[in-house]
């Protein structure tokens, strides 16, 4: 990856209705705006509700043992890795295609490019290995939160948050984008207000 590598992630509410369906026409017209971007890229996709559900029903957290009192077995918890592994690895695909054809994406599951370190780390979601030679020879890729091999616990789930400041932060990126349908960053100083803008200083308060 270059210097004047662009991240964006997109969130999962935009990506997925309620069901999982993803909205074709809107990630088509994603798509067409990205490609305008001639620089090196990186797309990260939210999960989407759905995901999100699987992933506290086969309880695939930083710490499992806590969630709610209960405690989930290995088997039923590699059961939902495999379940969730699956649904990224068809929604990746499908999204993929989705983008013009003269630049399409390489879409690469999250638990081939990420280890994760969960218990024991000061930072829950620290990332420990990242597959630099996928990385370091594409210059479009597309990856999404989902479900990664965990040091400490087998498996566990990583946000597409942790992956896209990660990696813009790695590669030394010029730029990071966030695609949301919420309004922006609200104060929680200021009762709420929103923010327009957001210093390094002024981001340490809030």
């Amino acid at each position: 990856m270059q210097k004047s590598l662009t991240v964006i992630k997109i969130g999962g509410s935009i990506i997925f209705n309620q069901k999982g369906d993803i909205n074709k026409n809107l990630i088509n017209e994603l798509f067409k705006i990205l490609s305008l971007l001639k620089t090196p890229k990186i797309v990260v996709l939210g999960c989407g509700k759905k995901l999100h559900n699987l992933t506290y029903k086969y309880n695939l957290t930083d710490k499992p043992e806590n969630r709610g009192g209960k405690v989930v077995g290995l088997s039923e918890r590699l059961a939902g890795f495999f379940e969730i592994y699956k649904t990224i690895e068809k929604n990746l695909l499908e999204i993929a295609n989705l983008a013009p054809e003269f630049e399409r994406p390489l879409p690469i599951h999250p638990a081939n490019l990420f280890v994760k370190k969960s218990e024991g780390s000061k930072d829950r979601h620290e990332i420990v290995w990242l597959n630099e030679e996928i990385c370091d020879t594409t210059h479009y890729l597309l990856t999404s939160g989902g479900i990664v091999l965990d040091q400490k616990i087998l498996v566990s789930a990583i946000s597409s948050d942790t992956i896209a400041s990660y990696l813009a932060k790695t590669y030394g990126a010029n730029k990071m984008i966030l695609l949301s349908d919420v309004d922006g960053v609200n104060s929680n100083i200021n009762r709420g207000e929103l923010l327009k803008e957001v210093s390094l200083k002024k981001n340490k308060k809030l």
